[in-house]
């Protein structure tokens, strides 16, 4: 009687026709390629702490559902990171990305007020923010606001 041993062999072609589609698809075996993105608010006319824990949302101009975020930190500082399938990934991919700001709700009573008149209504949305970067960015990214 023979007996039959299965090796795992018969899966190895298809893992790596898998892994050069992803590639080709440009995520590349562990996900999407991204570069690292740092940047910082500032705000005319009034105190860029306020900012302090807002969410900077971008997506990207060309495909409106990709999106990179961060928090905005007491200095204006955010770095951003890419959710993919799942996944958290340092920075964002290349391309041109619209930026809104996101009022944060874990605030007490008086910050989030602060916040809120800090930050405009118009950058509240991606269409009327008026900010944009693109990636890879060369140096720090400086996004300016203003109150009104």
């Amino acid at each position: 009687m023979q007996s039959c041993q299965r090796t795992g062999r018969a899966g190895v072609p298809a893992v790596l026709g898998l892994l050069t589609l992803c590639t080709l698809a440009g995520c590349g075996p562990f996900g999407p390629k991204t570069y690292p993105v740092k940047g910082r608010f500032e705000l005319a006319g009034g105190d860029i702490a306020h900012l302090a824990g807002a969410t900077i949302d971008t997506a990207k101009e060309d495909d409106l559902t990709v999106h990179a975020s961060g928090t905005v930190g007491p200095d204006g500082s955010f770095t951003l990171e890419t959710l993919h399938e799942g996944a958290v990934f340092p920075g964002a991919q290349q391309g041109t990305y619209l930026v809104r700001l996101i009022p944060s709700d874990d605030l007490d009573r008086e910050a989030k007020k602060l916040q809120r008149k800090a930050i405009a209504p118009r950058y509240l949305q991606f269409g009327s923010s008026g900010l944009s970067f693109g990636v890879p960015a060369e140096n720090e990214i400086v996004l300016r606001l203003t109150k009104k």
